[in-house]
Order: C-alpha cells, then structure tokens, then sequence
C-alpha cells in the first residue's frame, strides 16, 4: 500500500496468467467525502454529489471565492494549452489546498494540521492563512461544522466513537487531563467514523464481487485491495465478465448489502451517491480509466 505511484515499482506487477492475463482496478471514487456528506447531511455536500459536480473543485472555488469553472481540470487544461501555464500552475495550487480542507476538516483536523499537511506536499502558508482557509471552508458547510461540533461532543460524554455500520472504538483519553492526547483522540475518533464505514463497506463489496466470481467459474482472481481500490488479477478473456461484476457492486451498493445482510438493514442514511470507477493495464502501474459504454478491451490493453 506504500508504493510510490510516481517511480516504476508498479510495473514489477503483473498478471500471474502471463502474456493471457493484465491487471484490474475497482476503486470506490471518493469514498471518504461521500460518507462524510451522508453522515452530515449538509445540503451543499449533497448537492455536489446528486448535481455530479466535483467536491473538490466545489470545495476550491467557495474557499476561493471564484467560479466552479475556474478550478476544473478542463479549464487548467486549456489554460496550459494557450501557454498561460504559470496561471494553471497557481489555480492547481489552490485546488490542492481545497482538497486538503475537504480531507483534513472531515477528520476533526484544525488550523495546525492543515498548515502541516501543506507544508509536506511545499505548499507553506502562515497559521493565521490556514485559519482563514478553514474559516471559509466551514462558513460553505456550516452543516459539516455544526456535525463535527456534537460529534466529537458525542465522544467526549461516551469515550466512544461509533461507525455508521456501528463499529464501536473505544477512545479513554478523552477523560485525559492532557490537552494534547485529548484533542488527539478526537481526531482519531472522527476518522473512525469514516474510515471504519469505508472498510466495512470495501469488506461487503469484496464479499459480493468474490462469491460472484466464483459462482461464474472464472479463472480470473480476486487478489488485494490498496486503500479503497480492490485488485483482480484478470485473464483477458474474461475481462467483461469481471468488468461487469465489478462495476456493478461497486455502483449499487445499497443493493448489495441489502442482498448481503436482508432487506430489513437500515441503508436509509445512504442519501448520496456511491460510485466505483475502474481500471485496466497490463501491469499494475500502466492502467487506464475504462469507459462507461463501447468498451474496446483490446485498445484499452494496448494504451
């Protein structure tokens, strides 16, 4: 899970299946933010997920104050083909502080945090920069703001964090006399609340996608997940069969876990959208996105 994504390390793995076999990615696209926008409910959260909008450009363009346009990739992309590629250059760089917040503030992070978690990726604002950030990003959800408040409230009377398929973790520093540890195991405890329900539902999709397979006879394999992508290491073949079995749970998930766990299971908090994408390579470093319609697996190979 640590492997650099920049350096040729990936390209060491390929299919067991040889020259008949290539390498296929499931991955749940933006997991965290959408479990955090179904935890909170903030309409304007919601609103990027049921309008398709990305919530990072969102996100960028409140903190911003600029139009949503502004910070999409198709306009960066234009702006570097018309050789304004230091404008580009600036706008990313604000994109990638609006993608922050949006990671950072889910997990109970603070002003501190962010300057650090910039500061790791060259991006260095002062603390009084990063609390104006912070302030802008919650004044565009103040839903978000009001939730994490009587959250972590929540886990300060109970010692408790509770996922939203109910994994509870325990957290007895709160009780703690140390401001640090304290404010510590808030942040752990917010993240739990959305890190557990991502494994927890990776776990059901895993569970459905494997016994699927295996009911189709493939000899195609099931064999990892990094994050919150699986890994089928795919005979070429086979690819539409895997491709269909995958990206149909990963793009109905309610379903699946109503099938998984009966129909009486509560999905009612699943009020936006869960989405999978997927990918295809011959190796796992060299994988391409696959199209939503008239798929040409062996261009897709040869990319």
């Amino acid at each position: 899970q640590q492997l650099p994504s920049d350096s040729d390390v990936k390209k060491m793995f390929k299919s067991r299946f040889g020259k008949r076999g290539c390498m296929y990615a499931g991955d749940l696209s933006q997991i965290e933010l959408r479990l955090l926008a179904a935890a909170c409910g903030d309409p304007n959260m919601l609103k990027a997920y049921q309008d398709d909008l990305d919530l990072h450009t969102l996100t960028t363009s409140r903190i911003f104050k600029l139009p949503y346009e502004t910070f999409s990739k198709e306009h960066m992309a234009n702006l570097q083909e018309q050789g304004r590629g230091d404008e580009a250059k600036t706008l990313n760089l604000k994109r990638r502080i609006g993608k922050t917040c949006n990671f950072l503030t889910g997990y109970g992070g603070g002003a501190f945090g962010l300057q650090t978690t910039l500061a790791n990726s060259q991006i260095y604002l002062s603390l009084e920069e990063c609390e104006d950030i912070l302030e802008s990003f919650f004044e565009s959800y103040p839903v978000l703001r009001r939730y994490l408040g009587e959250y972590k409230e929540f886990i300060l009377q109970t010692g408790v964090a509770v996922s939203l398929f109910g994994r509870v973790r325990l957290f007895d520093d709160v009780d703690s006399n140390d401001n640090q540890l304290r404010s510590k195991a808030l942040r752990a405890g917010c993240n739990h609340l959305i890190q557990a329900t991502a494994s927890d539902m990776m776990l059901i999709c895993l569970c459905a996608i494997e016994d699927i397979m295996r009911e189709e006879n493939l000899e195609s394999m099931l064999v990892s997940t990094v994050h919150d992508s699986l890994v089928v290491d795919a005979v070429q073949e086979e690819l539409p069969i895997v491709h269909k079995i995958v990206y149909s749970v990963l793009n109905n998930i309610p379903e699946v876990i109503k099938m998984t766990f009966g129909d009486t299971f509560d999905t009612s908090w699943m009020i936006v959208p869960f989405a999978g994408d997927c990918e295809v390579g011959t190796d796992y470093k060299n994988q391409v996105s696959i199209p939503k319609k008239d798929i040409d697996w062996n261009k897709l190979l040869s990319m």
